[in-house]
Formats: structure tokens, sequence, C-alpha cells
């Protein structure tokens, strides 16, 4: 005699928020570019513009991750990433974080990425 497993009970919907939703398509926007974007550069470039392409930016990760390594020997007692060096850098010269001349720099860079990730979103322009 087997015994019938009472049935689950229903679990409430998950709402997500527009934030989230927004979130969700420029990530697979984005996420998709990742995948189409090698593909036409090689039929545009052919296989020598290829190789030299994933020559220098596969020598320009290896020269990160030796910078990396390198401050983790120098500095062990840091270990939150690019913000925990560069804010002790500055503190240690007794200096702010970002000169008027940086905030601005990266302020532009910042709405200049905005605005490429909302102008693919809106398909004025293509990759």
């Amino acid at each position: 005699m087997t015994h019938a497993e009472p049935e689950a009970e229903a679990r409430p919907a998950v709402k997500l928020t527009l934030l989230t939703l927004t979130a969700m398509v420029v990530g697979s926007m984005v996420g998709a570019g990742v995948f189409s974007l090698p593909r036409r550069f090689a039929q545009e470039t052919g296989v020598a513009g290829a190789l030299i392409a994933w020559a220098v930016a596969g020598t320009g990760m290896l020269m990160l991750a030796f910078v990396f390594q390198t401050l983790a020997v120098r500095r062990p007692d840091l270990d939150a990433g690019v913000y925990a060096y560069a804010t002790k850098s500055r503190r240690e010269q007794g200096r702010r974080l970002f000169s008027p001349g940086e905030a601005v720099i990266c302020a532009v860079s910042v709405a200049g990425a905005v605005a490429g990730v909302v102008a693919l979103a809106a398909g004025w322009i293509e990759l």
C-alpha cells in the first residue's frame, strides 16, 4: 500500500522590481554581445587579425595578473581589491581618493558607458 504525499503548498509569486527587470535586459544584451562580437570581429579581420587581438588581450590580462600578484605580495594586509589599494595609497600620501580632475574624468567615463548601454538598448547603434 502506498501513501499519497500531501500536495505541496503553493508558493507566493515572486515580484520583480523595474530595476531588476532592467538589469536583466541589459545583462542579457551585454551577454549576447560578448558572444556575437568575436564572431563578427573574426569575419572582418580574418584569422590573422583575430590571433593578433587574442595575443594582445591575453598579454594585457597576464600583465594585469602580475600587477595584482605583486600588490598582494607587497601588501598582504589589503584584501578588498583595487579600491583598497587605491584608498590606502592616497591616504598614506595624505590626499583624497580623487582629485577634482580625476573625479571629472570618472564621471565622464561613467556617463559615456551609460549612454552607450542606453544607445544599444534603444537600437540607435549596433555592435
